[in-house]
C-alpha cells in the first residue's frame, strides 16, 4: 500500500523518503498533494553511525573525514536545499543535521525540514513497556535459546572429541555424557525454557560420536526409555487440564499441533527416503 498514489490516506515511512517524495509531488503538480509529519511523543530519533575501522590504513585521512562529517559545512549539506548558500549544488538529500546549532538562527535558512527540532522531539518522547515490554521480553528469550543452542551444537561436540580421545573407560564416559546432558538441560532451564530442550541439544551434538552397536549407546537408551522419556510424559501429563478440553480454542490448538507434527515427520521421512 502506497500512501503517494493515494491507496491509503497515511503510512509510516523514514523521514527522508516522506519529504523527497513530498517535494517532488509539489515540484511536479504545482501544489502539496502529500506531507510528512512528525508526530510528537510517537516518533524515535536516530543519528546514523560512521566508525574508523581499527586497523584502517589511512586512519589519519579517515579521522580528517569524519571531522569534516561532523563540521557545520558538512551538516548543512544534509539539511539545506540544492541551489541554496551552504547546501548542495545539485541534489536535496533531505537529511536531519546531527548538530544542535544547526537548528538555530540563520541555519535555519533554505532547510528542508520546516518546523522539525529532533532534540525537542526526542525530549518528549515516552516508551510504553507496557504495550511493548512482552514483545522485548519475548524476543530477549529467543534470542538466549539461540544462543544456548548454538553453543551446546558447537562447543558440546568438540568437548565430547576431546574427552572420548583420553577417557576410553566405559563408566567415565557414560558419567561425562550424563552431565553433558543435564547441563544443556540445565542452561536452558536457566532462561525459562523446559530442560528438555537443552537435553534433548545435547543428545543431538553428541549423537555421531558414539557408535550405534557401542556398549555407552545402549546404556545411554536404556537410560533415556527407562527413565528420562516416562518421566517427561508424566510430568506433561500432569500439566493438562481437563476442563480447558472443553473449549473450541484448546480444540482448535490440539488438532494444529498434531497435523504439524504428523506433516512434519512426514516431510522428514519423505526428505531422507532412499
Amino acid at each position: 500500500m502506497d500512501a503517494a498514489t493515494g491507496q491509503i490516506a497515511a503510512g509510516m515511512c523514514i523521514d527522508f523518503y516522506g519529504r523527497a517524495q513530498a517535494e517532488w509531488e509539489r515540484s511536479q503538480l504545482g501544489r502539496e498533494t502529500i506531507a510528512f509529519r512528525t508526530p510528537a511523543a510517537a516518533s524515535t530519533v536516530s543519528a546514523d553511525p560512521v566508525a574508523i575501522l581499527r586497523g584502517a590504513p589511512h586512519r589519519e585521512l579517515a579521522e580528517e573525514f569524519v571531522d569534516f562529517l561532523l563540521s557545520p559545512q558538512a551538516q548543512r549539506l544534509w539539511g539545506k536545499r540544492a541551489g541554496t548558500p551552504g547546501g548542495p549544488r545539485d541534489y536535496t538529500l533531505y537529511r536531519l543535521p546531527v548538530r544542535r546549532d544547526m537548528y538555530e538562527g540563520a541555519e535555519l535558512v533554505g532547510t528542508v525540514f520546516g518546523e522539525e527540532r529532533p532534540f525537542e522531539l526526542a525530549e518528549h518522547f515516552r516508551y510504553r513497556g507496557d504495550w511493548t515490554g512482552r514483545l522485548f521480553s519475548a524476543i530477549r528469550v529467543l534470542v538466549k535459546v539461540m544462543l544456548i543452542g548454538a553453543g551446546i551444537l558447537i562447543a558440546f561436540p568438540a568437548i565430547g572429541r576431546w574427552f572420548f580421545r583420553r577417557y576410553d573407560d566405559g563408566v567415565v564416559q557414560y558419567i561425562f555424557v550424563l552431565v553433558l546432558v543435564f547441563l544443556g538441560a540445565g542452561l536452558m532451564e536457566m532462561v525459562g525454557i523446559e530442560g528438555i530442550l537443552g537435553a534433548f541439544l545435547a543428545g543431538l551434538a553428541l549423537n555421531r560420536l558414539i557408535p550405534p552397536t557401542s556398549p555407552l549407546m545402549s546404556h545411554v537408551e536404556f537410560v533415556g526409555n527407562a527413565l528420562f522419556i516416562p518421566y517427561f510424559l508424566i510430568g506433561v501429563g500432569m500439566l493438562i487440564d481437563l476442563r480447558a478440553l472443553g473449549h473450541s480454542g484448546a480444540i482448535l490448538v490440539a488438532a494444529v499441533m498434531t497435523l504439524t507434527s504428523i506433516a512434519t515427520k512426514w516431510l522428514a521421512a519423505f526428505s531422507t527416503q532412499k
